[in-house]
This record gives structure tokens, C-alpha cells and sequence, in this order.
């Protein structure tokens, strides 16, 4: 399978002569990309579709871009539609969504909590009504994790080197409900995770790691349809809640920016030969469009 990333509004007929699916942005955050002819593209977060009436508290907002046109044409090229889905990471464009917080109480603005039912709710919802779509074929989601600080900002600032994984480790009311029913000590927790940020030292798994892994894995396992599971590697995948057993049970995409050759190798030993496929992206022909192959899993 050979897909290539694009947007709602690219040309991509010649483009996709060589590949099997275009994964194209059907929800996604804000973003500002240089393009290779040197133009900015600016990305509005939220949906490039009308979501339909069945969510319960909260939705996505449309945005203008239109992905079933853009599926329309894809289908008449002869190729698969991939629905690729932003799904936690939304920038504050899902209003009044419960927030990540970093070990010490403050805001995540850009990543909605997976711990909380509201959040979880809407991951349903979203998911349940892009598989209902007749124009989708699969759906491939990115951030099904705990988001990662700085992400917000435009200009992020920091005093002092940091563990990002560790700052970001998210003690919300419904992340320490969920360590608490699990007979976990939440708050023992999070001073030893305030102590790493503060004083440094290795990265070591705890049982509060545990319990959000489960947060992340029950929930992967309450979204219906044809899913493709993505994300970017950490040197610990634990450190945003993926269980790497859990998502060797899935078709996976492995986002590897940088050295692709080395972090491939990294990807094969965290997720093993089940990996599906890994994306190694790059620029195509066309400004807008970006190519991925899909490398063999072995």
C-alpha cells in the first residue's frame, strides 16, 4: 500500500498516478507550512466537512475546505480516500473541550484530555461519523495520545532545558480520578514527575503510567470503523500513553521526520514486525502535496 498525504484543495491527479490512497486532512490543527515554491500556507483548525448531528456536548467546527469533493475526485482517479483525522491535538478549535495540564496545574490550550468522559465522548462521535461516510474508505488517526509541550505557541520561550514528556504528563481531575480508581497514588506521582522536570534524572515508568496507556488503549478500542492508527516516536512510547502491544494489533503509520533510516529501526523495535507500514514524508512535485512510502514491514 503507497499513500501520499494532501489537503482538500490540492491538485493531486498526476501526483497520485503511482499511488494506491491519498490520506487527506479531514480534521486537522492549525498550521504554518513552507511550501517549496517559498509561499506560506496557513491551515485553520477543524473539519473539512459538515459534521452531522449526532454529537452530544461537543463538535468540531467546519472550516471552508471541502474533503468530500476533494474524496470525489480521488475516486474518480481510481484511488482509496483516506480520511486523516487530527483527533486530540486541535489547537482550542473544539470550544469548551476539557485541557491537558502539565504536572504543575498548568493549561495545554492545544491537546484535549483522553482521561476525560466529555473528550472520549467527542473521539466517538467524530470517528463514528466519518465512518458512516460513503466517501471514506478508511480513516487514519493522528494524536490518539497525550500531547507533548511546547505545541501552542508561536514563539515558545523556556528558562531551562526540559523533559518535555514529563511536564507534559497530564494531572487533571479526570487523569487522578482515573489513577485513583485504579488504587494508584496520584499525587506521589506527580511529585516524582515535578522532581524529574525540576532536577532531571532518567525517565522511569511508574503505575501511573499504566493507567494512562489504559486511558489511551479503551479508548482506541471504543472507535468503530476502518482505522489506521499514527503518530510520531518518543524514545518511550509509554511517556504519551501508547502501549506498543496495543497498537501492534492495528494497521499503524509511523511518522519518522529527521533520520528516517535510524528512527525506522527504532520503529521495528518498539513496534515489531506487526507495523503495517512506516511513513517516511518528504516533498513531491507538486508544492502542496506531500509523498509518503509506505516501507515493508519485515
Amino acid at each position: 500500500m503507497l499513500s501520499v498525504w494532501a489537503y482538500p484543495g490540492d491538485e493531486v491527479a498526476g501526483p497520485i498516478s503511482s499511488f494506491d490512497a491519498v490520506s487527506c486532512a479531514v480534521v486537522y490543527h492549525a498550521a504554518e507550512m513552507l511550501l517549496p515554491n517559498g509561499h506560506l500556507r496557513i491551515m485553520t483548525p477543524g473539519a473539512r466537512f459538515q459534521p452531522d448531528d449526532g454529537y452530544r456536548d461537543l463538535r468540531p467546527p467546519c472550516v471552508a475546505e471541502d474533503a468530500e469533493a476533494a474524496a470525489d475526485r480521488i475516486h474518480a482517479a481510481g484511488r482509496r480516500f483516506h480520511a486523516w483525522t487530527v483527533l486530540l491535538h486541535d489547537d482550542g478549535a473544539v470550544k469548551d473541550a476539557p485541557r491537558q495540564q502539565t504536572c504543575f496545574g498548568d493549561p495545554m490550550p492545544h491537546s484535549m484530555c483522553p482521561s476525560d468522559e466529555r473528550v472520549r465522548a467527542y473521539c466517538v462521535d467524530l470517528v463514528s461519523d466519518l465512518a458512516s461516510r460513503p466517501w471514506v474508505d478508511a480513516i487514519e488517526l493522528e494524536s490518539l495520545y497525550f500531547g507533548l509541550w511546547p505545541h501552542e505557541w508561536h514563539h515558545a520561550k523556556q528558562a531551562a532545558p526540559v523533559d518535555s514528556a514529563a511536564l507534559s504528563t497530564c494531572f487533571c481531575d479526570a487523569c487522578c480520578r482515573r489513577a485513583q480508581a485504579a488504587g494508584v497514588d496520584w499525587r506521589a506521582a506527580q511529585r516524582q514527575v515535578q522532581e524529574r522536570v525540576l532536577r532531571g534524572g532518567p525517565a522511569v515508568r511508574t503505575e501511573y503510567d499504566s493507567v494512562r496507556s489504559h486511558t489511551i488503549t479503551s479508548l482506541m478500542a471504543t472507535l468503530p470503523g476502518r482505522l489506521i492508527i499514527g503518530g510520531s516516536l518518543l524514545p518511550n512510547l509509554w511517556q504519551v500513553g501508547i502501549d506498543a502491544a496495543a497498537w501492534r494489533r492495528r494497521d499503524l503509520i509511523v511518522t519518522l521526520y529527521g533520520d528516517a533510516e535510524r528512527k525506522e529501526a527504532q520503529a521495528r523495535e518498539q513496534l515489531g514486525a506487526f507495523t503495517r507500514g512506516v511513513l517516511a514524508p518528504g516533498t513531491g512535485d507538486e508544492a502542496s502535496v506531500y509523498h509518503l512510502a509506505w516501507l515493508r514491514p519485515t
